[in-house]
This record gives structure tokens, C-alpha cells and sequence, in this order.
């Protein structure tokens, strides 16, 4: 039997206005109210998370930026249980590539997203996980970052037409050995360490919950959630997922506008 459970969020979890439908929330309660952990697991930072967070009622851990930074409770910090960060050259030279080939470029660390400008992309992006990101000139972060005064980097997101993506996924191909490369669109490229995924994330939460991760079922729709679904005890992709996913999962639901996650765990756990 399922001991627990862990889910992606943006295309998955939430429909398509980036909300967590009400058939979805009661399901996701009654898990709860069962000792059933429920953990989330995204490309967003934390304060992008939290809202979900605190409307499930969850008091598992979370799985951020794909993985890189793992956390006891958003809430409290520091609370890591993973953590690992983006070496400081290769965000220095992602940013210059971002510039020289006029992609939108962000940036992440614990607590902030950083842009250079409120661009379409950011606004984009703003609307989708409901926060906006503060405005800051990339040099003097690079600046304070190398000397210290501020947090760590987690992840760098870029954004831009197909074509200018698809030409800085093949020039940052120099970076695989150290940094994980993900395309959720023809029009985003996230970078985070190659150190990090979202099942080792998992395991850390797993093994903090005193938990078997292969006690688990699994949700996902894009390529960072592949190893996941591949290694969780049961791996499930909703129907708007990428090819790949689905070869990687064990079974498949509704799409994420139709409350897949939450059909298939009303019928997995008897709700």
C-alpha cells in the first residue's frame, strides 16, 4: 500500500488557471486527515510554493527548483534537507550568453527571483506562480554573490523565443557534466545543479518522514519529473504529459485541467 505520496505542480497538479481545483483540494485534505504525507515538487522556489503548501495543509517536506533545495517546511528556514547550489562561473557566463542572444534571464536563491527588467517573460512567469520577481542589475547580484552577501543560487531560468533557446540549450551544452539542463517549453531553459533532481529530493524527504521512497506514487508531466516516476514505486503522468513521460511512468491519468492526480487518488486510495 502507498505509504506516500508525491506530486509535481505547474501542469500537473494545478488546472488551467494555476489554481488547485476544488475536487482536487478535498481530495488532497482527505489524504491529510489519513497521516498520508503529501509532497510537492517543482521547478518554483519556496515562496512561490507556500500558498499551495498552506491550502493542502501539508506538513511534509518540499521538494524546490527541481530538486536543488529540499526543505522541512517552507515556513522555516533554514530547514534544509537538501541544498545545493549553482557554482558562481557558470551563472556568471549563462548570463552573459542570456544577454549576447537577447533572452530574458532570472535568477533564484532561497528567497528571491531576480530580473533584470518586468519584461513579458516576467510577466509571464508572474502570472503563473501568483509573485513577482525583484527587479535588480545582474552585476552588482554577481558582485554580492561571489563576495558573500547573499544567499546562494539555485537556479537560473531563462526565457526567450524558440529559436534563441534552442541555440543557448546547444552553447550551455559545455556545463552538462556539473548542470542539469530542462526545457519545460520551447521558450524556458532551467539550470540547477547537476547534484540535485526531484527523486533525490524526494529521498531526503522520505527519509526524514522515516519513510520508504518506494512506498510512493508519483505524479509528473515534464521532462525534470522523468527519474522521479521512473524510481518512485508508482510512477503516473497525466495526459498532457511529454512523450517521454509517459514511457517512464507505470500508469497515466486525466489531464491536469481535468483532475487527473486527483481521479487516480480517489481511486488508488478508496477516497
Amino acid at each position: 500500500m502507498t505509504a506516500i505520496v508525491c506530486t509535481d505542480i505547474d501542469g500537473t497538479l494545478l488546472n488551467a488557471d494555476h489554481q488547485l481545483s476544488d475536487f482536487t483540494l478535498e481530495t488532497l485534505h482527505a489524504l491529510v486527515k489519513r497521516d498520508i504525507p503529501v509532497v510537492l515538487a517543482s521547478a518554483r522556489g519556496p515562496e512561490a510554493m507556500k500558498a499551495i503548501y498552506d491550502q493542502i495543509g501539508s506538513k511534509s517536506p518540499i521538494i524546490c527548483y527541481n530538486g536543488a533545495l529540499t526543505l522541512e517546511d517552507p515556513h522555516v528556514m533554514p530547514s534544509f534537507l537538501v541544498h545545493e547550489e549553482l557554482y558562481y562561473k557558470q551563472v556568471k557566463e549563462v548570463v552573459a550568453l542570456c544577454s549576447s542572444l537577447m533572452v530574458h534571464c532570472s535568477i533564484f536563491d532561497i528567497h528571491n527571483w531576480y530580473a533584470p527588467r518586468m519584461d513579458k517573460w516576467a510577466k509571464k512567469e508572474s502570472a503563473v506562480v501568483g509573485i513577482k520577481p525583484t527587479i535588480a542589475n545582474f552585476e552588482e547580484i554577481l558582485h554580492k554573490w561571489k563576495n558573500g552577501y547573499m544567499h546562494a543560487v539555485f537556479k537560473v531560468m531563462c526565457m526567450g523565443e524558440k529559436e534563441a533557446i534552442d541555440e543557448l540549450y546547444n552553447k550551455t551544452a559545455v556545463f552538462s557534466e556539473i548542470v542539469h539542463r530542462y526545457r519545460s517549453s520551447d521558450h524556458y531553459l532551467e539550470l540547477i545543479s547537476r547534484r540535485s533532481d526531484k527523486w533525490l529530493g524526494f529521498e531526503a524527504a522520505a527519509e526524514y518522514l522515516d519513510m520508504d521512497p518506494k512506498d510512493s506514487i508519483a505524479f509528473g508531466d515534464g521532462y525534470n519529473d522523468i527519474r522521479l516516476l521512473t524510481e518512485a514505486g508508482t510512477g503516473v503522468a497525466v495526459a498532457n504529459a511529454r512523450p517521454e513521460v509517459y514511457e517512464a511512468a507505470d500508469f497515466y491519468t486525466a489531464r491536469h485541467d481535468e483532475d487527473g492526480v486527483a481521479k487516480f487518488l480517489q481511486k488508488h486510495f478508496e477516497l
